[in-house]
């Protein structure tokens, strides 16, 4: 008994400290929060995140700086606005506030990039990603990407919720008063709503927003693993963080003098998440306590070899002088060593939103390898609006995980063409098919997540099987 309570109190601890943090100390979102609420609540978790950024970075390292960042990636959204007030309603204008504030943050495109201070400058660069609206829903009818649920849900995070498996995901839900997402293999779902903490009946200031990195799934018990993992793929954002100058912002007090409407005005929460969504781990490490007030040290890092080292984040101000690492460092990109400030320009911080205006060449690197890898359902190829047999012609892989022999079932095509690829992108089987269901033999290949390719003339699909014994 006391085995299944303490996930929970845990659970609920770390609620608490997040709100505090966010009224204390200028928390900015829940990422570490919420990675380690599913590691207490399935071991795991952490352990496939680490590998998944783990593998991305050594590839990105391979190359050598060989990239072929000349490709835009895009990437399709569906935001979900859920409200129970009018209050929280937010506006279509805001939500398109929001997706041109990615586009031009992660492009490097905002006027505020000439901020950036001059040691830096060598280290900048655009992610070359375009975020757009969906345009077709998953059943192909023409959208605006925009889903509006009323319901009855005031919060998102209280107490309560907290005691449950998945309480902070109940959002992503409708079986829990929220909203189902869209298939996140194809869709980045952006859930907007009140992520304030109801505490004993009182509205305290929680988390803006948090978001799941990509993780390997590979050799895992079953048991140890988040089963509703794809379904709570994306990002959430508290409704008065959402979009550029929302008027609501004024209504949440930072702690420190300055409302959110002072800190936090141009859209780059949403930006931050992004970059977690993507692989991207906050610039300081996560070292130290917040709650306590107490730094982490220089030794603690986001494991990404070009932004320099820092023991706490940037509280939600913009002090440029802020450099708690002072040693020297050398950086990929610049040949002699520097005694680096803290990296207070970086949207993986928590300074304020004026200092933010920039990603470096390694973090860009590794958030595109991220899709590449892990994302990679999100570059499919558009769906055609009023495609009658849309769910016919999606393709079905049982039993999924598989010990070796499964099933491929193509719906109404007959035809094309299948390629097999493994988790270390090479091709292992290629075939032509000429039925609509068929068996595939992996008996001979290692455990693992494997990409099965289909496609013909009048469509292109990809789905995971996990290879388990």
């Amino acid at each position: 008994m006391y085995k299944n309570i303490l996930p929970g109190i845990l659970l609920a601890l770390l609620l608490l400290q997040c709100s505090s943090l966010l009224a204390q100390h200028g928390l900015h979102c829940a990422y570490d929060q919420a990675v380690h609420m599913q590691t207490e609540l399935h071991p795991a978790y952490k352990a496939a995140a680490d590998k998944a950024f783990e593998k991305a970075k050594n590839n990105v390292l391979a190359r050598s700086g060989k990239t072929a960042d000349e490709e835009t990636l895009r990437i399709p959204i569906v935001v979900h606005l859920l409200h129970n007030t009018p209050e929280q309603e937010i506006s279509d204008d805001l939500v398109h506030s929001q997706i041109e504030a990615l586009n031009l943050h992660f492009n490097r495109l905002s006027a505020d990039t000439a901020n950036t201070r001059e040691i830096f400058l060598p280290l900048a660069t655009s992610a070359n990603i375009e975020f757009y609206l969906a345009d077709v829903d998953p059943d192909g009818e023409p959208t605006n990407g925009i889903v509006r649920k009323e319901v009855d849900n005031y919060y998102w995070a209280d107490l309560l919720t907290a005691l449950q498996p998945g309480g902070l995901d109940a959002i992503k839900s409708s079986a829990q008063g929220g909203s189902d997402p869209w298939d996140t293999e194809r869709y980045c779902n952006i859930w907007v709503g009140n992520m304030a903490l109801d505490i004993f009946g009182t509205e305290t200031p929680g988390a803006l927003g948090f978001a799941y990195p990509p993780v390997e799934t590979t050799i895992f018990p079953a048991e140890t693993f988040p089963p509703n993992v794809e379904d709570a793929d994306g990002l959430v954002i508290d409704y008065r963080a959402f979009g550029v100058n929302n008027p609501i912002a004024e209504t949440i007090d930072m702690g420190n003098g300055n409302t959110l409407a002072d800190t936090n005005w141009d859209g780059k929460t949403c930006v931050h998440e992004m970059g977690h969504y993507l692989g991207l781990r906050h610039i300081w490490g996560d070292g130290g306590n917040p709650l306590l007030g107490t730094p982490g040290t220089c030794e603690e890092d986001d494991f990404i070899d070009d932004t320099p080292r820092a023991t706490s984040n940037g509280a939600q101000v913009c002090d440029l002088s802020k450099d708690t690492c002072p040693d020297e460092e050398v950086l990929p990109g610049i040949d002699t060593a520097a005694a680096y400030p803290d990296m207070v320009e970086n949207y993986m911080d928590y300074s304020s939103e004026s200092c933010q205006n920039m990603f470096t060449a390694q973090q860009v690197a590794l958030m595109r390898e991220m899709i590449t890898l892990y994302r990679e359902g999100l570059l499919g190829e558009e769906i055609n609006v009023n495609n009658e047999n849309l769910e016919a012609k999606a393709i079905a892989l049982y039993p999924n995980p598989s010990q070796g022999i499964f099933t491929i079932d193509l719906g109404d095509q007959k035809s094309g063409s299948l390629q097999v690829i493994d988790p270390a992108g090479k091709v292992v089987q290629e075939m032509q098919v000429n039925q609509a269901r068929l068996q595939v033999n992996l008996s001979k290949q290692a455990d693992g997540v494997y990409l099965i390719l289909f496609n013909n003339e009048d469509i292109k699909e990809s789905k995971r099987l996990v290879l388990m014994r």
